[in-house]
C-alpha cells in the first residue's frame, strides 16, 4: 500500500541501517541514496497515484496462499497489510516471491499470472484495468 507521502529522509535512514546490518549489497547503497536524495522515489509515488488503485494483499507470498482443494482455486490468507494502491504492486511480489529460480527468466510465467489476475478480477466493484496498462504499472513497480 502507498503511504500518503514518503518522508525526506527516511529511506536514507532505512538503507543505512540495512547496509550496516550486511543486508544490503555495498555497491547498491550509494544508488539508493541517491535515488532518496534526487526525489526519484518522490517521483516514482506520484506517478503510482496517477494510476488505477485496488485493493491490495500487500503481502503476496507463498506461505499466504492456499489451494482449494477439488478446484484448486487460490485463497490468500492474512490480510493485516491490506491497502490501496496500483495493482500491479501485489503482482510484483507476487512473481519475485513465488517464481522458482529461472523462471523469471522466460515471460511465460509472467503471461499465466498476468491472465489469472485479469480473469479473476471482480467485474461488479470495477473494470479491469486494460492488460496493457497493467504490464505498464508493473515494469514501474
Amino acid at each position: 500500500a502507498l503511504p500518503r507521502r514518503l518522508p525526506h529522509g527516511r529511506v536514507s535512514a532505512a538503507v543505512e541501517h540495512l547496509a550496516g546490518a550486511g543486508h544490503l549489497p555495498g555497491e547498491l547503497v550509494p544508488q539508493l541514496l541517491d535515488m532518496d536524495t534526487a526525489d526519484l522515489l518522490q517521483d516514482a509515488y506520484h506517478l503510482c497515484e496517477t494510476m488505477p488503485h485496488t485493493l491490495l494483499h500487500c503481502d503476496t507470498r507463498p506461505a499466504h496462499i492456499f489451494f482449494r482443494q477439488g478446484s484448486g482455486e487460490a485463497c490468500f490468507i492474512d490480510w493485516q497489510r491490506c491497502g490501496r494502491g496500483p495493482a500491479a504492486a501485489d503482482l510484483c511480489n507476487l512473481l519475485c516471491l513465488c517464481a522458482a529460480p529461472g523462471c523469471m527468466a522466460t515471460s511465460e510465467l509472467e503471461d499465466a499470472v498476468f491472465a489469472a489476475y485479469l480473469k479473476g478480477w471482480d467485474r461488479s466493484s470495477a473494470p479491469p484495468p486494460a492488460e496493457s496498462d497493467l504490464r505498464a504499472t508493473y515494469s514501474l513497480c
